[in-house]
């Protein structure tokens, strides 16, 4: 099985590791593919530091873009250059794997696929993994066999954007926010607070996006609630609102990256997000109630609205109105009871499932044929049909495919650039051809005088070369 995925933060790599865990738990071979990693050169990087430096200092110019690019009505967005930058190596692992089922988590990474679709490159069935409640243009093409979606009013709106088929199972969520292994009073203790705590848990994603120090500011305005902050990787984010905290003197607890967030989860009584993302979809699986406040432009506010549609999340829009509704959301009460019944009404049955039914064939037996023919090897010989991390065999196994289709990319790129150029080391050796003489000495300049570089230097004959260092006085100007 093949998984396309973007480090576009943590999101869509969460969603393409779940999805990988469940899929080997069932005993299947899989490989998650990062689309930035396939980019030539610098694209990768420069692409996600643009859209985090956008973010941070001109969230107006990606509101912008998003606008123009991602919102208009239809599906299947113009084609854009980075995805044809992808295809290659995307037609290429293809060819050689011939996996039976490509998924996506991002949707520059379904492009790709409704691509190599639509030209015959891609022969297996395709399927879109939409990681957002706001299901945008890029995210739907109708060369792509299935759209799981997280809503049913997602899973409406991507058909009426042309996509052929669209379910609406749920989100993909680890196991330690829909079966936790922390209690309340577990967590709580082990955070330093109280039973009688009315906890807010203000999240920022993993770069620390939005405005969450004016978020913070406005939460600590009331002698009821106790925040915790988690700033993720940004760490002069962190800094700054713990100088904060320091100087307000309010009980508050400011973190930076954390790897057990279903602990912090499991301590709160209400989440405060502004991205409507992977996080959202996890404290809803915990049965936390989820409040929306300043989402971040672009995708942030076009999904926080649409959680807001839905009934999974509740918007606040003016300042005024945050601390009230944190105040009436963290108590039981009816507000509460609706956004938690909402939310848990999401997780209404496994995506797994509806992937793995586009393996079955029309023969009606369950895909169960398809299956055994793309079952690792491991997996089939272990017991329960349960796969446990790769052993040194199949690691070193590999390891030595990569490296080998490696140096094939590699001869294949010196075949398409240079054609019928021979190898001027394997020919020199052979007798056939002269070796060139060359512009410059193999010796550096940079240690001679300017007065000496009249010209390239030529070196003498190797029979005269002196043992030893090589010196300045033997080089003449040629």
């Amino acid at each position: 099985m093949l998984i396309l995925s973007a480090s576009m933060g943590a999101g869509h790599d969460g969603v393409a590791q779940e999805l990988a865990r469940r899929l080997r738990s069932r005993g299947l071979a899989v490989e998650v593919l990062d689309i930035l990693s396939l980019l030539p050169g610098v694209v990768g990087r420069g692409l996600r530091g643009g859209y985090a430096l956008m973010l941070r200092w001109a969230p107006w110019l990606y509101d912008l873009i998003f606008r123009v690019w991602f919102e208009p009505r239809g599906g299947g967005g113009p084609v854009s250059p980075i995805t044809v930058l992808a295809e290659r190596k995307v037609r290429r692992w293809v060819a050689d794997h011939q996996p039976a089922l490509a998924v996506s988590t991002f949707h520059l990474c379904s492009a790709v696929l409704a691509g190599l679709r639509r030209r015959g490159e891609l022969p297996v069935p395709s399927a879109s993994v939409v990681v957002d409640p706001a299901v945008h243009r890029l995210w739907v093409d109708p060369d792509v066999d299935l759209h799981v979606c997280l809503h049913r009013l997602s899973a409406a709106e991507a058909r009426r954007r042309g996509a052929p088929r669209a379910t609406a199972p749920g989100p993909f969520v680890r196991p330690d926010f829909t079966d936790p292994s922390w209690d309340r009073h577990g967590a709580r203790t082990s955070l330093g607070l109280g039973p009688d705590d009315r906890v807010v848990l203000l999240v920022a994603g993993s770069w620390g996006s939005g405005d969450i120090a004016n978020t913070l500011s406005l939460v600590q305005q009331s002698p009821h609630l106790t925040p915790v902050v988690v700033c993720g990787a940004d760490e002069r984010l962190r800094r700054r609102l713990a100088r904060q905290v320091a100087r307000s003197g309010r009980r508050c607890l400011v973190m930076g990256w954390v790897d057990d967030m279903a602990r912090l989860m499991v301590a709160a009584d209400v989440v405060v997000e502004n991205a409507g993302g992977l996080t959202a979809m996890e404290a809803l699986a915990l049965g936390r109630p989820v409040v929306s406040f300043h989402p971040i432009p672009g995708h942030g506010r076009a999904n926080v609205a649409a959680m807001a549609r839905a009934g999974v999340a509740a918007w606040v829009t003016e300042d005024d109105q945050l601390v009230p509704t944190l105040e009436r959301v963290s108590a039981p009460g009816p507000l509460r009871h609706s956004l938690v019944s909402a939310g848990s009404q999401l997780l209404a049955s496994d995506p797994t499932d509806d992937l793995l039914g586009l393996l079955a064939p029309t023969a009606g037996d369950g895909g169960e044929a398809a299956l055994e023919r793309h079952r690792s090897p491991r997996a089939a010989t272990s017991s329960g049909g349960n796969s446990g991390p790769p052993g040194p065999s199949e690691a070193r196994n590999r390891r030595l495919t990569r490296v080998r289709n490696r140096r094939q990319s590699r001869e294949r790129r010196r075949r398409r650039l240079l054609g019928g150029v021979p190898l001027w080391s394997r020919h020199r050796r052979q007798g056939r051809v002269r070796r060139p003489e060359p512009l410059l000495s193999r010796v550096s300049l940079r240690n001679v005088p300017s007065w000496r570089r009249s010209g390239p230097p030529r070196p003498r004959h190797r029979a005269h070369r002196p043992a030893g260092r090589r010196r300045l006085a033997d080089l003449r100007p040629g």
